[in-house]
């Protein structure tokens, strides 16, 4: 099963760069500073059409959808539900701007604060994807992030002192 959680990384990494393309090109209306040189490149390489909101709003599903659908592989190998939870919020925080009028501020707050919440999701999947195949959370209840401390126990023995 280590070539499936393989693909659980891929799956989240490559969602990962299509909620960012996504949410660039759709952020014409707040953030033309940075829609701009992007706009520019899309359509100096033929892909203009991506610019366009009813294009890029699409996109952008598909890249929460195909995220989700990695952190979830990524989660029947290391069983830590915090990077899907992370996600799910952080896809709700992105995509909930898109369907509701909302002051441009809370607009941009949303939608940045949704990528960082992505972003948080998928470096805590990594952690924990390499934390598994060292072997450190084998023999750890569910997912503790810091390696776990028994008290009354010395460093590197069984013992209890």
């Amino acid at each position: 099963m280590p070539r499936l959680h393989g693909l659980g990384v891929i799956l989240d990494k490559l969602g990962l760069s299509g909620v960012m393309a996504a949410t660039v090109t759709s952020l014409g209306c707040c953030a033309p500073a940075i829609v701009a040189p992007y706009a520019a490149f899309l359509s100096s390489i033929g892909l203009g059409f991506l610019v366009d909101f009813s294009v890029a709003v699409p996109i952008l599903y598909g890249a929460v959808g195909i995220i989700l659908l990695g952190l979830t592989i990524s989660f029947r190998r290391h069983r830590c539900p915090y990077p899907l939870l992370l996600a799910v919020l952080g896809g709700a925080a992105l995509l909930y701007p898109y369907h509701t009028v909302l002051e441009v501020p809370v607009f941009i707050v949303l939608v940045f604060g949704g990528q960082a919440l992505l972003i948080t999701a998928s470096i805590l999947d990594l952690f924990l994807a390499r934390r598994w195949r060292t072997r450190q959370l084998a023999h750890e209840p569910l997912c503790h992030l810091l390696p776990s401390h028994h008290p009354g126990r010395e460093e590197g023995t069984d013992e209890v002192v």
